[in-house]
This record gives structure tokens, C-alpha cells and sequence, in this order.
């Protein structure tokens, strides 16, 4: 079953894992609290469609989701669908929309393998079109870092424009009272600029380029911007719910 489903790959008397298997979960988000990620393991050879192991940045996104279950979540850029898959109690209905087919690939069978049937991936760039959900994330690709423009990793390399498509696309995919939770590098975005209520926790240190943290952003609220930092402590090693709710 494993070679069937292309997990392990045989030769001869021995067999080799082909992918990544991590568990994943969120206690606090019980019930039905976690799932398995499927990504490419860390020896992988660099090519366009890498599809990368999560990081301290999966964690900060999917410890900062609130913890209150909707109907439906929308997830823009999912990968391998880390949030999802660790925090499937939160919504009835959950759709992850990624561009790159062997992730869309990988979060499907993650999918699969957690038994989380309410997870729907969809493979499209961030304009495809989705009924508006009360709750979007998204962990938004960081700003270019291949200093090589040969350097082939997908992930690497972000298009000048993409912060600016987002941020354009978030308010028609929220549902009125809903709200967008981004981690991103928040140099990024035009923070100003954007409608609605604005609640931003950095948690780097002062001066680190490029310095990261977590928007909350409902855009049909009053017009509010509240910037915090809060220092990462062994207690709280990432961002949560709570950071967003009491900025």
C-alpha cells in the first residue's frame, strides 16, 4: 500500500522513504485536533515545485487561528496544508487553494491519510474564485530570498506584485464579521493602507530584516491599526489567539 501511494519507493530488499510524514496538532483546538502533513524530505533535490516542511511560521499561523469553530475557512497559498490539517475542528467546511501541483497533490493525500473529509484542496493561484468564508489565512510567502536567479525552489522566490494581489483579494473572500489571519513579513504590506480593523503582533526582534509577525485583519470593521511586539518565551514559544486578541 505505502509503494502504491508512492509514500516508499523499492530496490531490491530495500525500500526508501520518498516523503516527509509529520503529525501535526494543536491540543488546545480538540476535538479532532490533528493529522499528518505530507512534504518533501529535507535532502530533496531544489527543484521549481519543492514542496518545503513547515517551519516556526506553520506553527505562528496555526497557533494564532481563533479557536471559535465557523462554517467555513479558506485557506490562500496552503502548501502542504499545514494549518488545515492541524486545526481541522476549526470550521465545518475547509478549502486550501495552491498553485503548485505537487503540493496540491501532497495536501490531498495528507488529507486522506488524517481522515479530515472536510478538507477540500483546490489547485489555482489567488484568483480563483471562492465563496467568501468567515475565516481566511494565509502564510504568505517571504519576500525574495534566492540570491541566485538560477536558484530553481518555487518557494524562494516571490513576484513583485504578489503582496499587493493578496491584500487585494482578502476582503472579497471574507465574509461580513469574518476576519483574515496573514503571517507574512510585515514589511511587506502596506499596512496603512488597508481597510477595516488592523491588529499586528511582531515577534522578532527590533531591527530584524525582514521582520515577521501575524495580521489580524477584519476589513468590514471600524477603521483600527494597532502594531505590538510581544518576545517569544520557552512558555510561548509562538504567536496565539490570545496576541491577536489583546492588541
Amino acid at each position: 500500500e505505502l509503494v502504491a501511494a508512492d509514500l516508499v519507493e523499492r530496490a531490491g530488499d530495500r525500500v526508501r522513504a520518498r516523503v516527509a510524514i509529520l503529525p501535526v496538532g494543536i491540543p488546545r483546538s480538540a476535538p479532532h485536533s490533528s493529522g499528518l502533513v505530507i512534504c518533501d524530505r529535507h535532502d530533496a533535490p531544489a527543484t521549481s515545485e519543492l514542496v518545503c516542511w513547515p517551519d516556526d511560521s506553520s506553527q505562528h499561523l496555526a497557533n494564532a487561528i481563533p479557536h471559535h469553530r465557523v462554517a467555513r475557512w479558506l485557506d490562500l497559498g496552503c502548501g502542504s496544508a499545514y494549518a488545515p490539517l492541524a486545526r481541522p475542528g476549526v470550521a465545518g467546511e475547509i478549502t486550501g487553494v495552491e498553485l503548485n501541483p505537487r503540493a496540491v497533490a501532497y495536501s490531498r493525500l495528507g488529507a486522506t491519510l488524517s481522515g479530515i473529509a472536510h478538507l477540500e484542496i483546490v489547485h489555482g493561484d489567488l484568483a480563483v474564485a471562492q465563496p467568501a468564508a468567515a475565516l481566511v489565512t494565509c502564510n504568505a510567502p517571504m519576500p525574495t530570498l534566492a540570491t541566485d536567479p538560477d536558484d530553481a525552489v518555487m518557494w524562494r522566490h516571490t513576484d513583485d506584485d504578489l503582496f499587493a494581489r493578496l491584500v487585494a483579494v482578502i476582503p472579497a473572500r471574507v465574509a461580513p464579521g469574518g476576519v483574515a489571519v496573514v503571517h507574512a513579513a510585515l514589511s511587506a504590506i502596506a499596512l496603512e493602507a488597508l481597510p477595516g480593523e488592523r491588529r499586528v503582533v511582531a515577534y522578532t526582534p527590533s531591527g530584524a530584516v525582514p521582520g515577521f509577525g501575524v495580521l489580524w485583519w477584519r476589513p468590514d470593521a471600524p477603521a483600527r491599526l494597532a502594531i505590538t511586539h510581544r518576545a517569544l518565551t520557552p512558555e510561548r514559544p509562538h504567536l496565539d489567539a490570545r496576541d491577536g486578541e489583546s492588541c
